[in-house]
């Protein structure tokens, strides 16, 4: 019972991830970004990985609290999910526990916050933000960068307007002998591109990469890439994605695959969605296993490990110009089980859920064709209720067997004015039985008394002990001016509590109820 809700929610979780034009932006993961050790799952089972382990560890309280000790075989019912949350949990320090220290490649990212309007209408080479990215990146040369990363679409470029700047932002890498990743928008004939550029130190166009995610609307007229990028600096393999694309874990999986140590995105926020998009970048680095180096206008300028841990982080709005260097250390651009497998878990919770809803419904059907039915008897069989017995004694309870000596010795038969004893089968079976007596407690002979009422556990949470209580309360009716009973078992005095007996401190009573009182009785009584 307690891995259904984790399991329906892990299920959801896939399926509007795999069809959603927004990836996995909507995922409960994402809640979890400041807690290291959870997200570490995601290294194992992406996403739906978390969001399984955090709804089970609110699903188990949630049981626990209804349900306390009235639960079958309660160590596994209570042990087993609690060990697989420990188990999770405890991967995650380990997984950060153990990280080797990887060299240090020096980055630098800037981002200039504007008006969208100067962006949408400008189209010139001679556009002043040129400029003002050309003077920042020298003094983030001057501090060890080797690498600059500069935002998503600092300015739509024509044809020409795109030559000229190619050939400034060339000037500015090999005048300061750095890696210069600029975003930018192309206006071609009839569409527009998303372009990220990288130049190499010497001034050369290293790389061309087209956004391939793009958002639904804004970007309509956007044609969408297809090419994945990787080169080399250094002794690391660095990738492209711009922005967007690092809401789709399958991108990260695919660049994991070409062994990359990070990835560089240029990006665009929208200031509200800050934190939420460079984190969801984050999380693409722990499932994947790479660093990522982020750049965002309107956002945040963060640098993460592959473990998801922020080596550094500046909003974009800090300063006219700001800038951010960072040592980031990249290590080996090593694929986790979850870049391999890909999104096996989270496919497996959803064939489980289509499973537990089709035995669902199968057991609705069976239900419905074998209907429970409530009757008095006035001439038991002893032996009719080996069942209960049996069942009842493997829980330490004897009332039952207590309940069919007292019968088939003509002790208690259920015969007095006022009393009735009521079964319950299910076509042939006996599968419940209670009853009425005269309160054997009190002194006089207007109080009645509910007597051992049991409901095999294959049989319960179908309303059945609720409808024999209600049998009781009915024949009781007229005869008695009250009704007692006693309960040690929480499940059962929740079920008398809700048909409208209350606590009592009488010494043989644990609950008790005017006859007179208002009493809502369950349908098909």
């Amino acid at each position: 019972m307690v891995f259904v809700y984790p399991a329906l929610l892990a299920a959801f979780d896939t399926i509007v991830a795999a069809v959603s034009r927004d990836g996995t932006i909507a995922s409960l993961a994402y809640s979890q970004m400041t807690a290291l050790p959870v997200i570490q799952i995601a290294a194992l089972a992406g996403t739906p990985g978390i969001v399984f382990v955090v709804t089970l560890f609110g699903a188990l309280v949630a049981i626990a609290w209804h349900r306390r000790s009235d639960i079958d075989k309660s160590w596994l019912a209570y042990g087993l999910p609690s060990v697989l949350i420990v188990v999770a949990v405890a991967y995650g320090f380990v997984r950060l526990a153990h990280t080797a220290t990887p060299s240090a490649t020096p980055v630098g990212l800037v981002a200039i916050d504007r008006d969208a309007s100067a962006t949408t209408n400008s189209v010139g080479a001679d556009d002043p933000v040129w400029a003002a990215y050309a003077a920042a990146v020298p003094s983030l040369a001057q501090h060890g960068a080797k690498v600059v990363v500069l935002p998503e679409k600092i300015a739509p470029l024509d044809r020409a307007a795109a030559e000229r700047v190619r050939a400034r932002l060339g000037r500015v890498a090999s005048d300061n002998a750095v890696y210069l990743l600029a975003g930018v928008t192309l206006l071609e004939s009839g569409h527009q591109e998303n372009r990220a550029w990288l130049f190499a130190p010497t001034g050369e166009l290293s790389a061309d990469y087209a956004k391939h995610h793009l958002i639904p609307g804004l970007e309509a007229s956007f044609r969408p890439g297809s090419e994945f990028v990787v080169r080399s600096v250094g002794t690391n393999a660095l990738g492209l994605a711009i922005c967007k694309d690092m809401d789709f874990p399958a991108l990260g999986r695919r660049y994991a695959a070409l062994g990359v140590d990070a990835l560089l995105v240029p990006a665009w926020d929208f200031d509200r969605d800050a934190w939420m998009h460079a984190r969801m970048a984050v999380l693409r680095g722990v499932e994947s296993g790479f660093a990522v180096v982020r750049s965002a206008r309107q956002g945040l300028l963060t640098v993460s490990d592959r473990h998801g841990r922020i080596v550094a982080v500046t909003a974009s709005g800090s300063a006219p110009v700001a800038s951010l260097t960072v040592h980031a250390g990249f290590g080996a651009g090593t694929p986790t089980v979850y870049a391999r497998l890909g999104d096996v878990f989270g496919w497996f919770c959803v064939i489980a859920s289509v499973a537990a809803l089709l035995a669902s419904l199968r057991g609705r059907r069976f239900r419905r064709g074998k209907t429970v039915t409530i009757e008095r008897v006035r001439d038991l069989q002893p032996e009719s209720l080996a069942a209960l017995i049996a069942e009842s004694e493997q829980h330490g309870l004897r009332f039952v067997r207590r309940l069919a000596d007292e019968w088939a010795a003509g002790v208690n038969r259920f015969d007095r004015p006022g009393e009735a004893l009521f079964v319950a089968r299910d076509g042939e079976q006996l599968v419940g039985v209670g009853g009425l007596n005269i309160d054997p407690y009190a002194a006089t002979g207007n109080v009645g008394r509910v007597r051992h009422l049991y409901v095999l556990a294959a049989h319960r949470r179908r309303g059945i002990g609720e409808r024999i209580t209600a049998k009781i309360i009915a024949a009781a009716r007229g005869r008695f001016e009250n009704l007692c009973l006693r309960t040690s078992n929480p499940a059962a005095a929740r079920l008398y509590e809700r048909l409208g007996f209350r606590r009592t401190d009488d010494a043989d009573c644990t609950h008790v109820m005017r006859i007179d009182a208002q009493v809502a009785v369950p349908p098909h009584i």
